[in-house]
């Protein structure tokens, strides 16, 4: 049993997280969805992309972090039930629990692919075992192919292609790959999420690379990312200390935030104007 199959109830981190991610479609929205008021700095961003469908992801350190149970009557943290555990465990939970639109934006950002050994495992793992494989792996009678395999390269395209032409057949694939995270990422969330979580949080091409602009100016940033063709990863640098309240939306929210700078990432997914 895990940490979190043990502790699925309402919690909040104890000490804050200092960085969150967003995603938006472009061009970035510019004024709160509950009126007609402009945006006027960068962090009113913060936790609105819930207004397109999208929730809000709490990037730990890989370091032990703490966490206390919540009192979902005034959303205070319970005193005495410190627990603590690993950064990777809670974004793992994370991604078990986000909307499923919002976590197929991750792979592809973090250069995470069903590569050939996890696709093996998977197959080694989900098919019967009476069905004959061939020196790959995969099923000799095609017809014993899992609905996913023959996308399993594009699996996580979260580009829309230019073209007309291929926009069906690129929107089949990302249904089949929405289909295929929320299989597998609960019923093989070790093989599947455990090296997402490591490839978010590696040094080299995680999630803390490619911090490409900072916004300071909101519009002009914003008419800068105006033509895109996947949804924009936001940034905030502060402190955050997020909860899981267990039904509420989005999943994870952070009540109480000190956001200090504000980033669009770009790993190649375009040329800004």
């Amino acid at each position: 049993m895990t940490t979190f199959e043990d502790f699925n109830k309402p919690f909040g981190v104890k000490n804050y997280i200092n960085t969150c991610i967003e995603f938006f479609p472009s061009p970035l929205p510019n004024k709160f969805s509950s009126s007609d008021e402009e945006f006027s700095e960068s962090y009113d961003l913060f936790q609105s992309s819930m207004d397109f469908n999208f929730e809000p992801i709490f990037i730990p350190p890989s370091e032990e972090i703490t966490i206390c149970e919540l009192d979902i009557d005034n959303f205070k943290l319970i005193p005495g039930s410190d627990k603590i555990i690993s950064g990777k465990e809670f974004l793992k939970f994370q991604l078990q629990k986000i909307n499923i639109d919002t976590l197929i934006q991750l792979p592809s950002r973090v250069d995470f692919s069903l590569h050939d050994e996890l696709k093996t495992d998977l197959l080694k793992q989900t098919l019967d075992p009476s069905i004959e494989l061939n020196d790959w792996g995969e099923p000799v009678d095609e017809s014993k192919y899992p609905y996913w395999l023959n996308y399993s390269d594009n699996l996580f395209n979260i580009y829309k292609p230019v073209e007309k032409d291929y926009v069906k057949e690129w929107e089949k694939n990302l249904k089949i790959g929405k289909k295929f995270l929320e299989e597998f990422r609960i019923s093989h969330s070790s093989l599947l999420l455990d090296p997402l979580a490591d490839a978010i949080l590696n040094p080299d091409w995680g999630i803390y690379n490619h911090w490409e602009t900072k916004i300071e100016n909101l519009s002009e940033v914003r008419q800068s990312y105006s033509k895109w063709n996947c949804p924009l990863m936001v940034i905030y640098s502060g402190k955050m200390w997020p909860q899981y309240t267990n039904n509420g939306w989005p999943n994870f929210n952070s009540p109480t935030y000190n956001i200090y700078d504000v980033y669009v990432r770009n790993n190649d997914e375009g040329t800004p104007m």
